[in-house]
């Protein structure tokens, strides 16, 4: 997929549609995954809900690499809170999950002391054909000092 693949309206620049979602391997590698046709594809593909466990680390980590904005968190409405989040399964070393849609639903449900929480856990298969190819590469310090998005 090519950046120009992803839809993106100056007028609504936090579209649910045109998020990115990245993730730095530790050499610097960047994976750019089109999050929101990601959901747009499970929304309409219904992909299983499982339940994953869910832990107070990595909602610090998302502290850390300022990946949620707290109003956002704050605005959550019951019906977002009942999406799932998206992990994708990946092999090799580094994490073995990404969670690539739904860092503000996992971290209400770590703030609201749930053990669990509703994901679409997704194969290689599944996700790779998101992967944007063309992106500019960042390094983890760049990324932390974006500021979240406010919708996303």
């Amino acid at each position: 997929m090519k950046l120009a693949d992803v839809p993106f309206d100056r007028n609504r620049p936090f579209a649910p549609e045109s998020c990115v979602y990245t993730f730095i391997e530790n050499d610097g590698t960047n994976i750019n995954i089109a999050s929101g046709l990601l959901r747009n594809w499970c929304v309409k593909t219904k992909p299983p809900v499982t339940q994953e466990l869910v832990y107070r680390e990595l909602f610090e980590v998302f502290l850390r690499q300022n990946a949620i904005n707290l109003d956002r968190l704050e605005s959550l409405t019951p019906s977002e809170l009942c999406e799932p989040i998206i992990f994708c399964e990946r092999p090799g070393p580094g994490p073995t999950l990404l969670l690539v849609d739904g860092h503000h639903r996992y971290s209400f449900a770590v703030l609201m002391g749930r053990k669990t929480i509703h994901s679409w856990r997704l194969s290689p298969k599944q996700w790779q054909p998101f992967i944007i190819e063309d992106m500019p590469q960042i390094t983890q310090e760049q990324l932390t000092a974006i500021p979240p998005k406010p919708g996303a």
